[in-house]
């Protein structure tokens, strides 16, 4: 039904269907409509929030009551980090993987007709565990001693793109800081 009124397939016609999640979400994704439908979705990257788009196409039938089936697509790319301890002498060592900033695009506007992205914006994206150190909120892993990999308590959810990866690397012998190290990574995600 579209506003109270029963709508019918007309036999022969051709239709066209377009479901989107997450395209309005508050302060993430805005859906841009052209004669009712979904032309483009403008995204804004939080990390959090997926975004699916699926187009069908379908030619009624005579007496056509079936529901249109949609197999939705995943516009982002969906990326953890996980830190591995490969030392085998790592006793009383622990490893504090923090700053870790994905520098790339950060918000882009999706063609639902030609099934594209552009009109990317660049920037960083800080990622990792939330916790409370000495009354402040950081964002890092640790990698505890005797421990042999830890990772991000969550996936997170990039726009496509190239991206570079920097982090700091703090270790510590029983608790006390020995050195802190910058390292920087590049791959497509």
């Amino acid at each position: 039904q579209v506003d109270g009124q029963t709508q019918y397939w007309i036999d022969g016609a051709d239709y066209v269907f377009i479901g989107i999640v997450d395209g309005n979400k508050s302060g993430v994704t805005t859906t841009n409509l052209v004669n009712g439908m979904p032309s483009t979705i403008e995204y804004i990257a939080d990390g959090e929030t997926d975004l699916l788009c699926q187009t069908v196409e379908v030619t009624a039938e005579e007496n056509e009551d079936d529901l249109v089936a949609f197999t939705f697509t995943h516009l982002l790319s969906k990326v953890n980090f996980t830190i591995k301890n490969n030392s085998t002498d790592a006793a009383d060592y622990s490893f504090v993987v923090k700053n870790i900033k994905f520098n790339g695009n950060v918000s882009g506007t999706y063609n639902v007709a030609t099934e594209t992205w552009g009109s990317f914006a660049t920037g960083n994206t800080i990622i990792g565990n939330e916790r409370t150190v000495d009354s402040n909120t950081v964002k890092d892993i640790v990698v505890a001693t005797g421990a042999t990999s830890n990772e991000l308590a969550t996936e997170v959810l990039f726009l496509p793109g190239t991206y570079t990866i920097t982090f700091t690397v703090d270790i510590l012998y029983k608790g006390n800081l020995i050195t802190s190290t910058n390292y920087p990574a590049a791959g497509n995600y």
